[in-house]
């Protein structure tokens, strides 16, 4: 689900997961958030997509790690 710049991936299997993703990071507008929940395999598949946009993956702080912070360059 797209919502405010938010792509949040709950619910969605890894290939739903990855499609969403991959439209999302060709389109969206940096700064933008993708939230991944905890499964490491969902974050991985982001940071591969995003690699391949060239984009920066940060989470917001050590207590919410299904949340990341997508931006163009490193802050």
């Amino acid at each position: 689900m797209i919502k405010d710049n938010i792509l949040d991936l709950h619910g969605l299997t890894y290939l739903e997961a990855k499609k969403e993703v991959e439209s999302f990071a060709a389109s969206a507008e940096c700064p933008f958030y993708i939230i991944t929940g905890n499964s490491n395999k969902m974050k991985d598949i982001v940071k591969i997509i995003l690699q391949k946009y060239k984009l920066e993956a940060y989470y917001l702080d050590d207590f919410n790690l299904g949340k990341l912070l997508i931006t163009e360059r490193p802050i």
